[in-house]
This record gives structure tokens, sequence and C-alpha cells, in this order.
């Protein structure tokens, strides 16, 4: 699914098979959650074949959906792990330097995290005020195992946990590389 949102292109998939990802990371958040701070945020080289193959499948239709399938190749640059407990949020900021961010929605959130106009400040000044189609941020609705992808540039914040369940995504940064094999030949 394509949703178009401020200039930006927010792009929604699915993993059916939630449950094993809902299953292991409950089980780290249980063995982290009185060791560090809250609210818990972790960063992982490497999460083993097993989870990270279903984001490579996603990210295959990804680059398939933005055409650049047979001239690019994706990395996974890390796997960011977020769990915010009720009335926890997180500030907005970016994933920069990568080209785009994957997060994957564990459980049940009701809302996405929300995006934030990519030039606010400069278009903030020509506000016609209360017009309801000018809006500086938004967040979409996500059920558990949704996906969304987006342009890194955007700035994101996880909004308050309303839920007594914890609020558990996996954020991963996506960098794109020209793959040589597929290039295509220039004149």
């Amino acid at each position: 699914m394509k949703i178009d949102l401020f200039p930006t292109t927010v792009r929604k998939y699915n993993i059916p098979n939630n449950d094993m990802f809902l299953t292991h990371w409950t089980k780290e958040y249980n063995e982290c959650k009185f060791k560090e701070i809250s609210p818990l945020i972790m960063g992982y080289d490497d999460i083993g074949h097993d989870l990270t193959l279903p984001y490579v499948d996603v990210l295959n239709e990804f680059m398939i959906d933005l055409g650049v399938n047979e001239t690019h190749s994706f990395s996974l640059q890390a796997f960011v792990f977020k769990c915010l407990e009720k009335g926890e949020s997180v500030d907005k900021g970016d994933f920069l330097p990568s080209h785009y961010t994957m997060v994957h929605y564990l459980n049940e959130c009701k809302k996405s995290d929300s995006f934030f106009h990519p030039i606010r400040q400069i278009v903030q000044s020509f506000d016609p005020v209360g017009v309801p189609e000018w809006i500086w941020d938004a967040g979409l609705y996500v059920n558990a195992g949704d996906i969304l992808i987006y342009p890194s540039y955007l700035e994101t914040a996880s909004p308050r946990n309303e839920l007594t369940d914890p609020r558990m995504t996996v954020t991963v940064p996506i960098v794109l590389k020209p793959n040589e094999q597929g290039r295509k030949p220039s004149n």
C-alpha cells in the first residue's frame, strides 16, 4: 500500500508470521527491562537469520516498488528495538545518514510514530490559519506485524503509549547501493 503523506511517500507492508518476532522481542524485553534505563531503546548488529529473512522479503518487495530492484541492492545497517511502557514517549529524531527507515510494529499500538513535515519551518510562515488540510505532523493506523518504510530525512517521534501493554517496535535503517551487475549500459 502506498500512502502519500506531505510530499513524502510512506509505504506500508505486513509480516504475516509476526508471532515469532513478538515472542523473541518480548523475551528480550523481559531480560533487559530491569537492567536498562526506560524507555528501553537498544541497538543490535545481528538478530539471527530467522528474524532477518522476513525483513529481506519485505525489502525485496520494496525495491520492486521503487523500481530499482535490478540496479541497486540494500543493506541493513542495524536493528533498534524500542519498548515504551504506559505513559512513555520518545522525542522526534531521524535516522540519517541512511536512505530509508523501516519500522516494524510488533504489537498493537493503535497509531504509528508521528511523522513531521520535512520543511515545516519554511512552509509554516504561509500557514492559512484554520485550514485543516495544513497539518505539521501525522500518524497512521497500524496493526501488529505492519511495517512502514519511509525516507530517513523525515523526523518522527513515538507518541505516548496509552495502552497497558508495552509498545514494541524494531527500527532498521536501510542504505541503497548501486549494483554493478544490474547497472544498465550507458550509450
